[in-house]
């Protein structure tokens, strides 16, 4: 196996869509593209100072962990939770 020097991470973008959560990512010169599908979510929790989601992509298991100082109008918790009770159901309790 090669071995590789680390190399920063910069420039996470995320993004909510009728679809799912969508996130762009830069490492280095390369940049990345992830397609988490509501029906990707095997479970969420709702805080009051964060939202948690557990997915499993391509057999990959994942989350994303979102601090409530990220929601805003361009991205809205209110909306990440109507998809998810939607897809998923309701949160569940920590």
């Amino acid at each position: 196996m090669n071995e590789f020097p680390t190399q920063e991470i910069t420039g996470i973008k995320l993004g909510v869509q009728p679809h799912g959560m969508v996130m762009q990512q830069k490492m280095g010169m390369q940049q990345g593209v992830a397609n988490i599908s509501w029906k990707d979510v095997s479970e969420w929790y709702d805080s009051p100072q964060f939202l948690l989601m557990t997915f499993t992509v391509k057999g990959q298991q994942g989350s994303f962990f979102l601090p409530k100082r990220m929601d805003s109008k361009n991205f809205s918790f209110n909306t990440i939770r109507k998809h998810l009770n939607e897809s998923v159901g309701q949160a569940k309790k920590l």
